[in-house]
């Protein structure tokens, strides 16, 4: 059976109009200070007073972000902020140079930007340097590898020295360019000639964990032993503990005396 169908005016209603895509935001560069490091876990945190009353805390650093660094470098980041913590990336140190220009140090206030730029500026005019320092990459190669190499040999001879000078000596050597994680002929690094060194060998182990000396490495180069079990085993557990606590940055006391190494560890 057949109906006449009766045309009608339909109203077609237009399509919504597909919302603009949000523009992503270009990413805000602070400045901070890197305030510590656990050569450990393998983090630290920059300090940075705008981000740490917004947050509560200070800004994690993740060891891929910290080489080439130390604690105490002034860097520029970028935050990335995971369950409300805040993270930095792109780590880059700055020289005091950038702290001159607000355009280069957005993050600091016009009174913080006043009183890092008159420093830089009083330390030029002092015949400073540091205006001038060139990129991290080139600072980081001005020493070459022959006297960093160099620098090296005379930091093992000062780590096996027992002269009351010799502290004084790894202190230069490891300015002037020294590897603090440097072996000698035998494989043993800085840290296990300090270990073995009945005159003063806590103060320098000391020393080389103030300068990221890594607890971490291999014993030798076949083994798997990190150089903190060596020292456990080699020296005694109170040295290692000791060591453990100085290298998280946490107050340590050695209340003991070494033992004289035995004659097979020469």
């Amino acid at each position: 059976q057949a109906f006449k169908l009766r045309e009608t005016d339909q109203v077609v209603a237009p399509e919504p109009e597909a919302p603009e895509e949000p523009k992503p935001k270009e990413k805000e560069t602070y400045i901070g200070e890197i305030k510590s490091f656990n050569i450990i876990n393998g983090f630290g945190f920059i300090q940075n007073a705008t981000l740490k009353e917004k947050y509560g805390r200070d800004v994690f650093l993740h060891e891929s972000q910290f080489e080439g660094m130390k604690i105490g470098d002034r860097v520029s980041f970028t935050l990335q902020v995971k369950d409300g913590k805040p993270q930095a990336l792109d780590v880059k140190r700055v020289s005091k140079k950038s702290l001159l220009s607000p355009v280069l140090a957005p993050d600091l206030s016009p009174e913080q930007t006043q009183v890092e730029g008159a420093e830089a500026a009083a330390e030029a005019e002092a015949g400073d340097t540091m205006l001038d320092d060139p990129p991290p990459d080139a600072a980081e190669t001005a020493v070459d590898a022959e006297e960093r190499e160099k620098q090296s040999r005379r930091l093992l001879r000062a780590c096996a020295s027992e002269r009351p000078c010799s502290l004084e000596e790894m202190k230069e050597a490891l300015e002037a360019g020294a590897e603090v994680n440097t072996r000698d002929v035998t494989g043993q690094t800085a840290i296990m000639v300090s270990a073995l060194n009945m005159r003063g060998g806590d103060r320098k182990c000391k020393l080389l964990l103030e300068h990221n000396a890594d607890l971490q490495l291999t014993s030798d180069a076949e083994s798997t032993q990190t150089t903190l079990e060596w020292v456990r085993e080699r020296i005694n557990p109170n040295f290692a503990e000791y060591l453990e606590a100085l290298s998280k940055g946490e107050a340590a006391k050695l209340e003991m005396t070494l033992d004289a190494p035995r004659a097979d560890e020469f």
